[in-house]
């Protein structure tokens, strides 16, 4: 396409619609006090020009570059200057995605000497409502354990009251096992629910704190 603005003669070529070819002729140069070399450097007059350029081709051609960041490639080449407009792209921010860390459960093992300190963590633990993965109770060699999975979190919010009546003795798999499996079953799962549910609603049997 061939087009006038301010006795300046240009071709201007969409080539796609982030790029566009504008070709200045010999004689177009001379009037935009450009500096010739290996390569043109924009100076004075050009700038002006080019951003007038840049005007006409959103009106001819569609080329709309307007709020946006251009790179701006020039060439001397058989006596015509070619000048490349190719608009960058946007980066796009990326929205920060939330990655919730995944605990694993422990599992351990407390001993209690009397059943009352044994009823006492069970209607404690279970009044202020932490929820632990499971919970068994076994008989061994006339003493109480409590084998407990619970994750780290949960750990550290009984740990003042599993100290305070019972004795830890135990942890991971190969221990839980060993006390499970050798003692007697009293009962099999969620101990801390079942039992704590039963003391509850039993007033008398209620738990006093030393």
């Amino acid at each position: 396409m061939r087009a006038q603005k301010e006795a300046i003669y240009l071709i201007l070529e969409q080539i796609n619609k982030e790029k566009l070819l504008i070709v200045f002729s010999h004689e177009d140069i001379k009037k935009f006090d450009t500096i010739y070399g290996q390569s043109i450097y924009i100076k004075g007059n050009m700038v002006k020009v080019i951003r007038e350029v840049l005007f006409l081709a959103r009106v001819k051609t569609g080329f709309n570059s307007q709020n946006r960041r251009l790179t701006i490639e020039l060439i001397e080449r058989n006596k015509s200057c070619y000048v490349m407009a190719t608009i960058l792209q946007e980066q796009q921010t990326k929205t920060p995605q939330t990655y919730r860390i995944k605990q694993s459960a422990r599992k351990c093992v407390f001993s209690f000497s009397i059943l009352e300190d044994l009823l006492c963590v069970v209607e404690r633990v279970y009044s202020i409502g932490v929820n632990v993965v499971n919970s068994q109770i076994v008989r061994r060699e006339n003493k109480y354990f409590m084998i407990l999975q619970a994750r780290n979190a949960e750990l550290l919010r009984l740990a003042p009251i599993l100290s305070e009546y019972g004795k830890l003795v135990g942890e991971g798999n190969t221990d839980t096992a060993r006390y499970f499996e050798s003692g007697k079953v009293i009962i099999k799962d969620r101990a801390i629910q079942v039992l704590g549910r039963e003391l509850t609603d039993s007033p008398e049997d209620a738990c006093l704190s030393r």
